[in-house]
């Protein structure tokens, strides 16, 4: 039982997307996780490296674990969990954004960008992928470190690559993956891979309205961009598998302002045959958290161990086939890991824009367009404050016809009220004991008079409601208001004042 740290026996596990967390996949054949290590294993090693160059895009503090091969934590330079940082500060990665994390499960560590087998692979695979060491290699080029390559030999004619690499002055991280097959009975197989592009992101933003992080997918059907996401919902044990099964364009996890997200090019695109999401559960906030036996429940909510799963990732099918001896089998993902800047995501690839369009919402059209008028303000004036105050002057302005008109109507009507209301009154004296003939005869006054309501009084109402709700919608997402300032205590707009 995962939620109970004290049965948890920490043998390995597989979970696939749509599996409940913390039950090992058995099939006949396959091999057990307690059989002894492939003789090519590599020593353990770790290590924290910067990747990317100082100052441009793309730089992070990146720490690698043999241990499966995997990211185990990502730090983001240039961006910082709060503002108003010394120079010197900012120098240090304790400021820097944290992106990923590793998370430590019940089933063992996980972490970013691991490959796990599938009863359909273990005959090829034996030990767990993610269980065993994997040879490294750093990769430098004119003094700096790009990336890092790791090799794993199962020792049953299969052999695994995975070359992670910053691409330069970019938020994009190439990730090939390539499998080498010496035995030509494996020939044409097709193993079965999960893919673990992005796991253990944490909140980017205190905002209680915002839940956050979130796994998801999005896919192409019809001709449109469909987005599928999965937001964290703390002590909730869960895992389904999403909607598509093919043409799958990104897939990831995202905060309120940042994002990692795994993009398969044209021929891997192919080989990604199913996507899902899954909620871990973290020893550590337990171990950090324990309950206060000399307290009541309620008292000890906040350290109640179900409130252990706090994690949700997302996970993709690999199904490629294997090749004959000599051949290579490949799958790249180019990795977007940076701000979830409309701009930024544009530039890099279309496709990530329908993840910002999921954060808008149903207003989504409006609130892109009021977006563009912000930026444009931005533009001119140089401060987002500013920009703001302009932004809602402009869309005052935009609506004041409709209200001018409304306002208009209704001093008429109210005008014909006073005039008429004394003969209501007459009425309902007369009238008192009859109130049938006395609503005859109101509405046949007020017929006379046409001092009913005008009927267009509401459509002003109707045409703010869509605007206001995407001007809320717009302000409360825009990454580009995140840490901004404006004057005197407003140090953060993106923030309650």
């Amino acid at each position: 039982n995962p939620a109970d740290p004290e049965k948890a026996t920490g043998n390995p596990t597989v979970q696939t997307p749509g599996a409940q967390p913390g039950f090992e996949s058995t099939a006949q054949g396959a091999v057990p996780a307690s059989e002894a290590r492939p003789e090519t294993e590599a020593e353990p090693w770790r290590e924290t490296l910067n990747l990317g160059t100082p100052g441009e895009p793309g730089y992070y503090l990146a720490t690698f674990d043999s241990r499966g091969g995997v990211l185990s934590e990502l730090r983001l330079g240039g961006f910082y969990i709060k503002n108003g940082l010394s120079s010197q500060e900012k120098e240090d990665p304790e400021t820097w954004v944290p992106l990923l994390s590793e998370v430590n499960t019940p089933s063992g560590v996980q972490s970013s960008l691991g490959l796990q087998s599938t009863p359909s692979s273990e005959a090829l695979v034996g030990f767990p992928l993610d269980q065993v060491h994997w040879h490294h290699e750093v990769l430098e080029e004119f003094g700096r470190t790009v990336g890092v390559r790791f090799r794993h030999d199962t020792g049953r004619g299969l052999s695994l690559t995975k070359t992670l690499r910053v691409n330069p002055n970019s938020y994009d991280l190439t990730l090939d993956i390539e499998l080498r097959n010496s035995a030509p009975e494996w020939a044409g197989r097709q193993p079965r891979l999960i893919f673990t592009p992005a796991l253990g992101m944490p909140a980017s933003a205190d905002d209680s309205f915002y839940l956050e992080p979130s796994a998801g997918v999005s896919w192409e059907q019809g001709g449109e961009l469909e987005v599928e996401r999965e937001e964290l919902s703390i002590g909730e044990q869960d895992g389904e598998a999403f909607p598509p099964t093919r043409d799958i364009h990104w897939a990831g996890m995202d905060s309120k302002y940042f994002a990692v997200l795994a993009r398969p090019d044209d021929a891997t695109r192919g080989v990604v045959t199913g996507a899902g999401w899954r909620t871990l559960y973290d020893l550590n906030w337990v171990a950090e958290h324990p309950m206060d036996p000399l307290k009541s429940i309620d008292d000890n909510k906040e350290n109640d161990p179900v409130k252990g799963w706090r994690h949700v990732t997302c996970d993709l099918d690999l199904t490629a086939p294997l090749p004959g001896p000599e051949g290579v089998s490949r799958m790249s993902f180019e990795i977007y890991a940076g701000p979830k800047s409309s701009g930024l995501l544009e530039e890099h690839d279309p496709s990530l824009l329908s993840l910002v369009a999921g954060d808008l919402g149903f207003f989504s059209g409006i609130a892109s367009t009021l977006l563009a008028i912000l930026g444009f303000f931005h533009g001119l004036l140089g401060n987002w404050g500013w920009s703001i105050i302009c932004l809602t002057l402009t869309v005052r302005l935009a609506l004041f016809p409709f209200n001018r008109r409304s306002q208009t109507s209704m001093a008429r009507h109210a005008k014909k009220m006073k005039r008429v209301q004394p003969m209501l009154n007459e009425l309902k004296e007369k009238y008192k004991d009859n109130p049938q003939k006395q609503r005859s005869e109101q509405a046949r006054i007020m017929q006379e008079e046409g001092a009913f309501p005008p009927l267009g009084g509401c459509l002003p109402i109707f045409v703010q409601i869509p605007i206001f709700f995407g001007l809320f919608k717009a302000l409360r997402v825009s990454f580009d208001l995140r840490q901004a300032p404006f004057i005197g205590w407003v140090k953060d707009l993106s923030e309650p004042d």
